[in-house]
């Protein structure tokens, strides 16, 4: 992922919009609450800004799957 996020920055850098805003976006699946840190602690020293969490293989019907991963919050690094 660093690597990844290294060639953007530099041809942002090349261009001279090295100090304007920019993200970088990762997405998948990690445990909710302070045990996804593991998950995206990393991705953040890489660089990643946001991260789209993805709860794979769930029904669109089990909205109380989706709402108690989103009441856990986010991981705290």
């Amino acid at each position: 992922m660093r690597e990844l996020v290294t060639f953007p920055r530099a041809c942002r850098a090349e261009y001279g919009l090295a100090d304007r805003p920019f993200d970088v976006v990762t997405g998948g699946s990690s445990p909710s609450g302070p045990a996804g840190r593991d998950i995206v602690g990393p991705l953040a020293d890489a660089g990643i800004t946001w991260r789209d969490e993805r709860l794979s293989g769930e029904e669109p019907e089990q909205a109380d799957v989706v709402l108690r991963h989103i009441g856990h919050g986010p991981p705290l690094l």
